[in-house]
Order: C-alpha cells, then structure tokens, then sequence
C-alpha cells in the first residue's frame, strides 16, 4: 500500500499536475523570489527538497531560492 507522505513513493509524484502561472512584471531574480517565496509560504510547504528517490531526514534540505530551482528543476517540499 503506497504512503502518500512518502518521498519515495514515485507514484505520489506522477499522475495528475496542476501548474500556476503568475505574471510577475519582471524577471529580475528579487522578484522571482518574492513570488516564490509568497506561494511556497502560503501552501504551508515545510523545507526545500531537491530529491524524490529519499525521505527529506535522508538528504539535505535546499534553500526555496530561484537558484535552487533553477539547479534542480523542481523543489519538492
């Protein structure tokens, strides 16, 4: 039986999406930031994560930066 609060659990992470689409005005990365920030906060995501293949207390938290997101495609918190 799957755990839908497992990282692991590949299929917590494949099937239905649904995408957000802002328009922030400009692509400065301060901007970018404050808007990832807002969303991030406001879904009560709790930390950063760049891995699905292990639990979050098997990796290393990353910063929720337009950096981050850039680097890894998808943070997953």
């Amino acid at each position: 039986m799957s755990n839908p609060a497992a990282f692991r659990d590949q299929t917590n992470w494949s099937g239905g999406s649904y995408e957000l689409a802002i328009e922030v005005g400009s692509t400065e990365d301060a901007a970018i930031q404050a808007v990832l920030s807002a969303v991030w906060s406001a879904a009560g995501a709790r930390g950063s994560f760049a891995f699905t293949d292990r639990e979050p207390e098997e990796q290393e938290p990353v910063p929720c930066t337009v950096a981050s997101l850039t680097a890894y495609g998808h943070l997953h918190g």
